[in-house]
């Protein structure tokens, strides 16, 4: 066995494969610069860990960390279109009451 040769760590080089290729999917699909790279990978990594995976045996990352079953009813599709609402106090009269924005992902808690 040769050190820090990441080749010969099978599991970890093909989870890194799969979030680049996420990243570029996500990227590529809601047409956003590569800069943003981050926020992408903070999503996935966030999406990640409330799926299902063949280590945990019928258990997400989420449920063994937590100890409670993920709540996935706030996921969205990362770089679609979403409104946000102006607060009353700062709306002017005959303006719209929301911004069209890019949703760039969840959180972080």
């Amino acid at each position: 066995m040769t050190r820090n040769r990441p080749q010969q760590n099978g599991v970890a080089e093909r989870a890194n494969r799969t979030m680049g290729d996420d990243i570029s999917a996500m990227l590529y699909e809601a047409q956003l610069p590569s800069s943003l790279w981050g926020e992408a990978l903070a999503t996935q990594i966030h999406v990640w860990n409330r799926l299902l995976t063949s280590s945990l045996k019928s258990m997400t990352p989420y449920k063994a960390w937590f100890r409670q079953k993920p709540n996935v009813s706030h996921l969205r599709v990362w770089g679609c279109l979403t409104y946000v609402l102006i607060q009353k106090d700062k709306q002017r009269s005959l303006e719209p009451h929301k911004e069209i924005c890019v949703f760039m992902g969840y959180q972080s808690s």
